[in-house]
């Protein structure tokens, strides 16, 4: 068995989910969400695509790759719970600083 595809798989699964999780939080963005926070997820969607396709580029992702691609989902899914009824209070106004 050839063990070389393994991460390119794993790298594609977990971009196409980071990107579903972008897609899904750009749909409940509205016009009173701060410009940074409307630009970060085109962003992610670009860069999970890039770092998806990356075999079909010519460059076959290795365990690092895989490893990253877990820490960005990660953090998505560790905030989730802050997007479940719209954008947070944080992405519509600057935060308190207290």
């Amino acid at each position: 068995m050839n063990f070389e595809y393994l991460p390119a798989g794993l790298n594609g699964v977990l971009s196409l989910t980071i990107i579903l999780v972008s897609v899904c939080r750009l749909n409940a963005i509205h016009k009173l969400v701060l410009f940074r926070v409307k630009v970060q997820y085109p962003m992610l969607i670009m860069g999970a695509a890039a770092n998806g396709a990356s075999p079909w580029m010519w460059e076959m992702p290795s365990w690092p790759s895989v490893a990253f691609s877990a820490a960005v989902l990660f953090c998505l899914v560790a905030d989730s719970y802050q997007w479940r009824a719209g954008p947070p209070e944080s992405a519509t106004s600057p935060s308190p600083l207290e």
